[in-house]
């Protein structure tokens, strides 16, 4: 019998969470909440007697106990002073999605049992830093991730994977067309959640899915709902009400109010907004007002588009299909701008709530099959082997052995059929750098400190790029080069994830001398820097794999508290 350990799907949203997995069948499932629904409110209630509610009932709580409740924490990921105080503690941005997280995944194993893993969905703009808080958020839920996957590239991997069913595919053979055989040749997917916006090329050619470029910022859905907020808040002075920006209780009725105003304009062309003050009439909000009070949002949003298509020199006429996904995406706005800018229709076809959380569940059904595969490919070698093993001191041979028989176990067997399989392992994505990678450097022009792209963003992975600088002073000794992550050539402005330095140059070398820096990128997101005096060839060589901003100490500690905490 094959074992099921499906790998989840989980779209870690802003607003709403989801949970799918690829089944034995081939389609992909997606698992409900306790209350039933597919769509979790990423919204956490810590209550007085220190229980911590997770979905619907912490989001029905935010009006009457605004301070007790967290919501859109993933907008700070990556930012170390960011937290939310309640019951006398305080969580960070990694603790709050590690809390969410662990909702997801119990609810999940109550459902399907034992998991392997999951694949979790980030922003296609999400930086080094960002990525590091999701995974350490995973870590402190004590859940195995298997990857990251950019949302964008998730909605189009569904889309393909759909398009395929849609043709008649078989769902678990897909040893002929591979997943993505009908879908267009280039797509462009758009993703407006609740707090950020993507927009990612892709070229599909049978099981090859390449990113052409991406681009994206925080923007999202609860910057229109702030929009209708600052139309009500000018209605409640012009009808002589109290100023609410003191009263946290009255702006989270203004803020359920006014996403619930937003959700109505998307098929109505005017509603009434509660004023959330029983002596103030309601406000007659009209489609056209709320797209006039947003209407720099929607700019920017074009802007974003815009700029990604001249980037990657991409004109709207290549491109077979618009995808538009993120919940809002719904905005008559939104899909009305977007049309304009493409000349195309856009494709609204599959759920936008739940299209990231789809695509994320195939990419893990992919991964783990190549996860079985490899193993297998470590147990031949180990079969393979006829001399006896040469161990140096502190190897342990019980290791290599216990690699073996995991490797021929029930667990690794897959529970899908072998056409999938072969299909799985045929199925190739490639990405692109989605930030900027540089080099601090003092520019001589300039006198002052500069950041220097040498990977700009949207290269091709896996990429190698060179620079060369020259020492700043006579007899310098000593090459420091803070690594960067970032567009902009203001050195303030960009993230350093990292340092490379060459120490103990020989003495006397001139002002000037050469220093090559050399950026090696790989597909996994691995850095590898090397720094090189041209003259006497001394180098340095540094690997960036993710700039924790945790120690492994203080992730045991969270993981340790979170465990206690009793979630409702």
């Amino acid at each position: 019998m094959k074992h099921k350990r499906p790998i989840l799907g989980i779209d870690l949203g802003t607003t709403h969470s989801a949970v799918a997995y690829l089944g034995a069948s081939g389609h992909v499932t997606f698992v409900p909440n306790t209350d039933g629904e597919l769509l979790t409110p990423s919204c956490i209630l810590f209550d007085d007697r220190g229980e911590v509610t997770v979905g619907k009932r912490a989001l029905d709580a935010y009006v009457e106990t605004p301070s007790h409740v967290s919501q859109a924490f993933k907008r700070h990921m990556g930012a170390s002073r960011w937290s939310f105080a309640a019951g006398g503690k305080t969580f960070g941005p990694v603790e709050l999605s590690a809390i969410l997280l662990r909702h997801l995944t119990e609810g999940a194993r109550r459902i399907v049992g034992d998991i392997g893993g999951a694949v979790i969905s980030v922003p296609a703009y999400f930086g080094d830093r960002e990525r590091t808080a999701t995974l350490e958020a995973a870590r402190v839920a004590e859940l195995d991730v298997v990857d990251l996957i950019n949302e964008p590239t998730a909605a189009a991997l569904a889309s393909a994977f759909d398009a395929y069913l849609e043709a008649g595919g078989e769902p678990s053979d897909l040893s002929k067309l591979a997943v993505a055989s009908t879908a267009p040749a280039i797509n462009v997917v758009c993703d407006l959640g609740g707090g950020t916006f993507d927009v990612t090329a892709i070229r599909i050619e049978g099981e090859k899915f390449d990113i052409l470029g991406t681009g994206g910022e925080r923007l999202g859905g609860r910057d229109f709902d702030d929009c209708i907020v600052d139309l009500l808040t000018r209605h409640l002075f012009d009808c002589n009400g109290p100023d609410p920006h003191y009263d946290l209780h009255a702006k989270a009725r203004m803020r359920v109010a006014a996403e619930k105003a937003k959700h109505t304009l998307s098929i109505k062309l005017e509603t009434d907004v509660d004023a959330s003050h029983p002596e103030i009439k309601p406000m007659r909000l009209t489609r056209k007002a709320f797209e006039e009070a947003s209407d720099s949002l929607l700019a920017r949003a074009k802007g974003i588009v815009e700029d990604l298509m001249r980037d990657i020199d991409l004109s709207w006429h290549r491109v077979e299909d618009l995808l538009l996904v993120g919940g809002a995406s719904r905005m008559p706005m939104f899909r009305g701008m977007m049309a304009g800018v493409s000349g195309k229709i856009p494709n609204t076809r599959l759920q936008p709530d739940l299209i990231v959380a789809q695509g994320a569940a195939v990419y893990g059904a992919v991964l783990g099959v190549r996860k079985i595969a490899s193993r297998k490919m470590a147990k031949a070698d180990l079969d393979n082997v006829d001399e006896p093993f040469t161990l140096a001191d502190g190897d342990d041979l019980s290791t290599l052995e216990e690699l073996a028989a995991a490797s021929g176990s029930n667990a690794d067997e897959t529970m899908f059929d072998s056409s999938f399989v072969a299909a799985a392992n045929n199925v190739k994505l490639t990405d692109v750098t989605s930030q900027s990678l540089g080099a601090i450097v003092r520019s001589p022009k300039e006198y002052r400190k500069v950041n220097s792209i040498i990977v700009p963003r949207n290269t091709p992975l896996p990429a190698r790029r060179s620079k060369i600088f020259g020492t700043k002073r006579n007899g310098q000794r000593r090459v420091c080069i803070p690594i960067t992550e970032g567009d902009s050539r203001d050195a303030n402005s960009c993230v350093e994830i990292g340092r490379c330095v060459i120490d103990a140059l020989p003495p006397n070398l001139p002002k000037g001398t050469p220093v090559r820096v050399t950026f090696q990128y790989d597909r996994a997101g691995i850095v590898r820097v090397e720094a090189e005096d041209m003259t006497t060839h001394t180098r340095a060589v540094t690997v960036v794999e993710r700039y924790a901003q945790k120690t492994s100490s203080n992730l045991t500690e969270l993981a340790q508290a979170v465990s206690k905490l009793s979630l409702v």
